[in-house]
């Protein structure tokens, strides 16, 4: 009797035990059902009677997603459908899209890239049924910068409204170029065309059209550039140009008044010192010369005072060119004392070392930079002779009696963009030399000559 108590009471706990489980499990875990809601009709997976798991919204605004859920909202991945054909499929975040996706417009429009919160943000590419493409980076749904291709044409820059806005470099097809600023898609600011017959228009642009200036000089024949360093603190890139007076010469002193531009065209901006001193803005320099289409060089400062292959390695460490930089850059410019000192042969022999192990790093013959004196006085040496040379005489005649690529003439010039005095260079050499050099390299020397315009 005993034992025929216990099996009954075995089995009706086991009966129990079940219903239990199984009430639990349609209870409490996920199943497909077909829900009526506020928002419109829901047909999928479900927990605790809220949208969750994998299933379909008919919205009752036209919209229809289906995909993932979670806590009764869109999470995951999934499809969002549009009334008027737009179709976004990606990831999803709290109701929006968040993460990675494609938008299919209804238009024939397609976007592909990364939404945060709803809206485009980040890296994304937008091509149009007319055939344009359109990448970069977007913020709040809008292309802040990137690039532009339509019609073979080619715009690097801001935008606004899908137009060049702010600073950019716009590629014709027929091998003109614009670099500089604009105004919903039409020149506006200061800026340089740079026509396909080789001849330069440059100033100020107001909706598309050169203000018509009474210079009468040719931009281009004379190359000018600038060399940067941590004494510019604030450089304003968009509108760096160099002030002139209506012959084109550059201006030394007061600017007020004057109308009168010359381009760019070069930036020797300043690396690294000894083994461990590294130019605070060389980063920033660096970069924002190449987005603004100014051709850059990076120099060396050498130091007496620690050994040369730690001066070579902090260099190399700091310094990555690109093909259209200039080559590396020795500034050599000891005191005279200090050469006592140290020994002219010893700081030679550094300087040697110095060219020699970077012209193999580089394959690129390096510049030396130095002022016109001392390369007189130190550097007429058959060692130095292979060297192109960045000579300071600050005068108003080049070097007379010294080879020089480039000279610094000035350190008393006046540009757009930077407050206060700056080392002003020219290039030995017209706008077509100029662009041969930087294709070709260091070729051959030239000898020196006189700058009229100077």
């Amino acid at each position: 009797m005993f034992k025929i108590s216990c099996i009954y009471s075995m089995k009706l706990f086991n009966c129990i035990l079940g219903i239990i489980v199984v009430c639990s499990i349609f209870s409490c875990s996920k199943y497909y059902r077909k829900m009526v809601c506020d928002e419109g009709h829901y047909y999928g997976e479900t927990l605790n009677g809220v949208r969750s798991g994998n299933g379909i919204l008919y919205y009752n605004n036209g919209l229809r997603y289906e995909g993932d859920w979670k806590d009764g909202m869109r999470s995951g991945r999934g499809i969002l459908l549009y009334p008027n054909g737009d179709k976004y499929e990606g990831e999803f975040h709290d109701d929006k899209m968040h993460g990675r996706g494609v938008l299919r417009y209804g238009d024939g429009d397609i976007f592909h890239g990364i939404w945060v919160n709803g809206l485009k943000t980040g890296v994304g590419i937008l091509k149009t049924r007319k055939g344009n493409t359109y990448q970069g980076i977007w913020r709040k749904d809008k292309l802040y910068k990137g690039t532009m291709i339509n019609d073979s044409n080619k715009y690097v820059g801001s935008f606004s409204e899908l137009a060049p806005n702010g600073f950019g470099i716009y590629y014709y097809s027929n091998g003109m170029k614009y670099v500089g600023n604009w105004s919903l898609g039409r020149k506006n600011g200061l800026g340089t065309l740079y026509l396909s017959e080789g001849k330069i228009e440059c100033g100020q642009w107001i909706n598309g059209v050169l203000s018509k200036m009474e210079g009468n000089y040719a931009i281009g024949d004379s190359i000018y550039g600038i060399d940067l360093s941590y004494r510019q603190e604030n450089v304003n890139w968009d509108d760096l140009m160099l002030i002139a007076d209506k012959k084109g010469n550059i201006v030394c002193g007061e600017t007020s008044g004057l109308k009168y531009y010359q381009p760019v065209f070069f930036a020797l901006i300043k690396a690294t010192e000894g083994s461990t001193i590294k130019d605070s803005y060389f980063e920033r320099n660096f970069s924002l010369a190449k987005e603004h289409g100014v051709v850059r060089g990076a120099y060396h400062f050498l130091s007496t005072k620690s050994p040369i292959n730690t001066q070579i390695e902090n260099y190399i460490s700091r310094v990555k060119l690109d093909e259209g930089d200039l080559p590396p850059i020795l500034d050599l410019e000891i005191p005279k004392e200090v050469m006592l000192n140290v020994g002219v042969d010893s700081v030679l022999n550094m300087a040697l070392e110095w060219l020699k192990q970077i012209e193999s790093h580089y394959n690129r013959l390096p510049i030396i930079y130095t002022f016109y004196n001392y390369k007189k006085d130190y550097l007429n040496r058959p060692e130095f002779d292979k060297y192109d040379y960045w000579l300071a005489r600050y005068a108003e005649l080049p070097p007379h009696s010294e080879p020089w690529r480039f000279w610094q003439f000035t350190n008393k010039g006046k540009i757009s963009g930077i407050k206060g005095e700056i080392d002003i260079n020219t290039f030995h050499g017209s706008y077509a030399d100029f662009n041969k050099y930087i294709v070709n390299g260091v070729k051959k020397k030239v000898t020196s000559m006189k700058i009229d315009s100077l």
